[in-house]
């Protein structure tokens, strides 16, 4: 995950994902995904093989994000672009997709009451659209595990 700059005009100093716009010169969104990675992280598109993607994510903010899983070569060192990412840094995969570790409260935006997830790791709180991804990362793998063992448990396997 990364920590926007301070200096940002949108979403200073939150926890994101590396991410942006689409360009017209992006052959899609997978293309806009590897192009961000490489501009705020440096991590190069052969290093990133991607798994899959989420259903799109509707922002409060009124954008359209789809989140995509990618498994980045071990060997890669992301290089933060300074004017856009403060700080780079790892939450364990067990954390994340726990979906207990979540949490929620109203947070009044837009004139409309929305909620907000959340969670912490060390001093880096991780809310909004970054958390709601996660957890719904988190939520879709847990009903999946919950019906394949249901799935075996009625076949004898």
């Amino acid at each position: 995950l990364t920590r926007r700059s301070d200096a940002l005009r949108h979403h200073p100093g939150q926890v994101s994902f590396p991410g942006g716009r689409y360009d017209d010169t992006d052959t899609d969104l997978w293309a806009t995904a590897l192009r961000e990675s490489q501009e705020e992280l440096a991590l190069p598109a052969e290093k990133i093989h991607l798994i899959g993607h989420l259903p799109e994510h509707h922002t409060v903010s009124r954008y359209c994000v789809t989140p995509f899983l990618a498994w980045v070569e071990p060997d890669v060192v992301a290089q933060p672009a300074p004017d856009e990412v403060a700080e780079v840094f790892t939450v364990p995969l067990s954390l994340l997709l726990n979906p207990d570790n979540y949490g929620q409260w109203p947070v009044y935006r837009h004139r409309h009451w929305h909620t907000v997830f959340g969670l912490v790791w060390q001093q880096q709180l991780i809310w909004g659209a970054t958390a709601r991804m996660l957890w719904q990362l988190a939520s879709q793998l847990a009903e999946s595990a919950a019906f394949l063992n249901n799935q075996n448990i009625r076949h004898g396997i």
